[in-house]
């Protein structure tokens, strides 16, 4: 992919940070325009092979399914995490951030910059969407993620502040997360080790085998800077007044997918991503007495793990664009 060829789908651009660094996204207009008619803004992470071109391209198509008065009062946009050979490739110059191939989706920090957390580059975009000079009639924020993008939306709606900052310039945040290999566990217990195959503390055995199943990203424990800085208490006490959507193919249940997450920990969490969506809803559950009432979690008919027809689904507008789908939860 070349720079140019990002340009026919939405531009690359610049967001500057400080100390003159840069993160980088796509869109057809810069988060510096005036944007008058924008209601709503709408952020799509990347999946593993960081090709935000391609993501924006989908959303924009799900955009004008909804139809043409929904995309004119929306600001498309996606974050683009590049690595330091994607970066030079480009001629994006050494103020440009760029991460490990798998560090950006679990908010880790930058390898160059003087480190910079990935989540840290989403939450300063956040914070110009809430500048009310360039976006004066906005109301919500949605931040939608598939796959390797859902594993970051999900971490950073439990860890970041965003939420509060949005909600204290009147705007609601939404965060959408679609079939991710895995999730954020938010206390040490996993299903199959409590009573009646409930949740529980895995057995001495298990952990010998696992000993980093709680470990960050799977769990908050030895948690990167980023998490670590809000710390678990916050993150269990705020993530339930969150408003989190989990979306999740009603055929996404192939335990042999070559991009699903077998490592000891993740099947700790289930077979395969229908099943770990199902568990961590029973997980919430468990852990606040009920699913949290601003948390909810859909399978989507006749979907395998298929995140461009997920995002233009009923369910995947109804959800981005707040467009009135029948549905129904699980």
């Amino acid at each position: 992919m070349t720079l140019q060829h990002v340009s026919d789908v939405g531009h690359l651009r610049r967001l500057w940070l400080r100390d003159g660094l840069a993160g980088v996204y796509i869109s057809d207009s810069s988060l510096d325009e005036i944007q008058p008619d924008a209601r709503r803004a709408v952020l799509v992470v990347h999946g593993i092979e960081r090709d935000g071109h391609r993501y924006w391209k989908a959303l924009a198509r799900a955009a004008r399914r909804a139809g043409a008065d929904v995309r004119a009062e929306t600001y498309l946009m996606a974050p683009q995490f590049f690595t330091r050979k994607e970066v030079r490739m480009r001629g994006l110059g050494a103020d440009t951030l760029a991460w490990a191939s798998q560090a950006w989706k679990q908010g880790d920090l930058s390898r160059n910059g003087g480190g910079v957390s990935a989540f840290a580059v989403v939450d300063t975009m956040i914070q110009r969407l809430l500048h009310r000079d360039c976006f004066p009639r906005l109301a919500q924020i949605v931040i939608v993620g598939h796959s390797a993008g859902a594993q970051f939306v999900q971490r950073y709606a439990a860890a970041s502040r965003s939420a509060a900052h949005a909600r204290a310039q009147g705007v609601a945040l939404r965060h959408i997360v679609v079939g991710p290999s895995s999730y954020l566990y938010l206390d040490d217990t996993r299903r199959g080790f409590g009573p009646v195959a409930g949740y529980g503390r895995p057995c001495r055995h298990t952990v010998l085998r696992c000993p980093g199943y709680d470990h960050y990203k799977y769990g908050l424990r030895q948690a990167n800077a980023y998490v670590s800085g809000i710390g678990a208490l916050e993150i269990r006490r705020e993530y339930a007044a969150k408003e989190v959507v989990y979306l999740v193919g009603e055929h996404d249940n192939d335990p042999d997918d070559q991009h699903l997450d077998r490592s000891p920990a993740a099947m700790l969490q289930g077979r395969d991503r229908l099943d770990r969506c199902l568990a961590y809803r029973d997980h919430l559950a468990r852990l606040y007495g009920g699913v949290p009432s601003t948390h909810v979690f859909q399978v989507v008919p006749g979907m395998r793990h298929q995140g461009a027809r997920i995002l233009r689904s009923p369910i995947g507008l109804r959800w981005l664009f707040d467009v009135d789908f029948q549905s129904t939860r699980l």
